[in-house]
């Protein structure tokens, strides 16, 4: 008696593990690597930056007296 207890409890548990593997599917799918593409329009921002950071230098310029170098360079024999 003990013994088709223990058997039916052990097609039972059988029979619920092989019914429950069904219910659970995995999928893999492959990874696709693409690549991303990302323009980026900055002129704006980057002549602001060189006007501000060239304007000290334009106004030093402009205030400060200097005489022009004289040509050094070696004059051509004939």
């Amino acid at each position: 008696m003990h013994t088709r207890i223990a058997l039916r409890a052990v097609l039972t548990s059988v029979l619920l593990v092989i019914l429950s593997t069904g219910c659970v599917s995995v999928r893999t799918e492959p990874i696709r690597v693409e690549p991303i593409y990302i323009e980026i329009t900055i002129n704006h921002r980057v002549q602001e930056e060189l006007d501000s950071l060239f304007a000290g230098i334009d106004q030093a310029s402009e205030t400060m007296d200097y005489e022009p170098l004289e040509e050094t360079s070696p004059k051509p024999e004939n």
